[in-house]
């Protein structure tokens, strides 16, 4: 396994691979968060719409 990396990602391997690692971390965690946010958003649309009088909005 310890060639594979160093063929992989050469002599910085011990480098390259925690910041792909931290990369993709952040990468889930902004996904996740707007997957979140846009679930927020939508109940709180449908929430309004629940209240309107069902004239469409202008």
């Amino acid at each position: 396994m310890s060639d594979l990396i160093h063929v992989f990602a050469g002599r910085y391997a011990a480098y390259i691979l925690p910041a792909w690692g931290l990369s993709i971390l952040a990468l889930a965690w902004m996904t996740a968060s707007a997957v979140l946010t846009a679930h927020r958003w939508r109940k709180a649309a449908q929430a309004r719409d629940a209240l309107s009088d069902g004239d469409p909005p202008l």
